[in-house]
């Protein structure tokens, strides 16, 4: 892949797909850390935000505070199967 081919592509993005990737490098430039996850929004997790992150969703779900993917598919209008 030539760098031409990348800004082809880079120039296709939407801008705020563009803003995603340039928050992205910024934060892999200017981090001491590690990235090691990225959010569903595209925010980067080092280690110790990803394990924080895991450990309170386990928290959240002995809370009570949690579904199922079967009840998640049915409230979306899909089935469990389609997955």
């Amino acid at each position: 892949m030539s760098i031409d081919h990348i800004f082809d592509e880079i120039t296709l993005l939407t801008n705020e797909e563009r803003d995603n990737l340039y928050r992205r490098i910024r934060t892999v430039y200017y981090s001491d850390e590690t990235i090691v996850a990225h959010t569903g929004s595209g925010e980067p997790l080092t280690k110790e935000q990803y394990i924080k992150r895991v450990e309170e969703g386990i928290a959240q779900c002995k809370q009570g505070k949690c579904s199922t993917l079967e009840s998640l598919c049915s409230q979306l209008g899909y089935t469990y199967d389609d997955l």
